[in-house]
């Protein structure tokens, strides 16, 4: 009863108010299921803000089925004013304060979001996203929001990992003059030692951006190797050597088994030459009957014989 009351009352200033502010068909971008919407207007306290004005007749009486007769989208964060009630059914004023649409790329993900905020800092305050000490935003913090800003986060960290890496043994050769020249005796196994190495890895975004080498700890020392070898000559012979027609770098020697390799020296001049045994048929006195090539390398075919040392490589 009170609420009828109260509308009979009202019901003359309202039905005024409602034809004073109601344009004109004419002025009105069109009528919407007995709606009538104003054109959008600026916020005269912030010009970044759009609201929008809308004339609902008698018809409408709350303001869910405005919106569904209307096809708006009304987002949480939007501001709405309505004057008188709807539920009077005398018609009202609707004003829509629009939010600010603002999309951030968070690292990897992307997600829209409505503020008023008046610059990015305040907004990531508001919507409660923390940036780390290393963080990167795109634009600065003082930015002013505006509709369709787009605010990019690059999330940087930086972690210290470990790697292990193999320190190669090295070998040392010694001489024996008491062992047979080519003869080895290894007196100690060589053994790999490991190190440590420390990175420091930055990442953006969870991709590895740059690495740096900040500390190398060896922590398994390596062991040399070490191998005894003969310098002991074993000398086939001394004596002279001629030269026949033979293969290449070859040479004849009655006792020395086929295939067996021989290091010439001429005595006189210090001239070495490697031959290989072919076989056996010498005649004459020499101990070794070389080929025309070998036997050049140690003095002029001319010489006819000359006289050498047969050692073993």
């Amino acid at each position: 009863m009170l609420k009828k009351l109260l509308a009979l009352v009202l019901l003359p200033v309202l039905f005024v108010f409602v034809i004073n502010i109601v344009p004109e068909e004419s002025n009105t971008e069109g009528q919407v299921l007995g709606v009538s919407v104003a054109k959008a207007e600026q916020d005269k306290e912030d010009s970044r803000i759009k609201i929008e004005n809308y004339f609902a007749d008698s018809s409408i009486n709350n303001f869910k089925d405005f919106v569904k007769k209307n096809e708006l989208t009304i987002y949480p964060q939007d501001k709405i004013t309505i004057f008188p009630d709807l539920g009077l059914g005398l018609g009202a004023k609707i004003s829509i304060k629009r939010s600010l649409n603002v999309t951030v790329l968070d690292a990897k993900y992307s997600r829209e979001h409505r503020t008023f905020a008046k610059n990015v800092d305040e907004f990531l305050k508001e919507k409660s996203i923390e940036l780390g000490g290393l963080d990167k935003i795109d634009p600065v913090l003082a930015h002013e929001i505006d509709a369709g800003l787009e605010i990019e986060i690059i999330r940087v960290e930086k972690t210290n990992i470990d790697e292990k890496e193999k320190i190669a043994y090295t070998t040392i050769r010694k001489e024996d003059p008491e062992m047979w020249k080519g003869e080895e005796k290894v007196t100690q196994k060589g053994q790999n030692g490991e190190k440590k190495l420390t990175y420091e890895v930055t990442r953006e975004n969870g991709i590895e951006k740059s690495r740096k080498l900040i500390k190398t700890e060896t922590t398994k020392e390596a062991v040399e190797e070490i191998i005894y070898y003969g310098t002991k000559e074993v000398v086939y012979g001394v004596g002279k050597a001629t030269w026949y027609s033979a293969p290449a770098m070859s040479a004849a020697h009655n006792t020395l088994p086929r295939g067996t390799m021989v290091l010439v020296t001429n005595i006189s001049n210090g001239k070495q030459v490697m031959v290989k045994i072919v076989g056996p048929g010498i005649q004459s006195n020499a101990i070794i009957d070389l080929s025309p090539d070998a036997f050049s390398q140690l003095a002029p075919l001319g010489a006819g014989t000359i006289q050498v040392k047969l050692t073993k490589p």
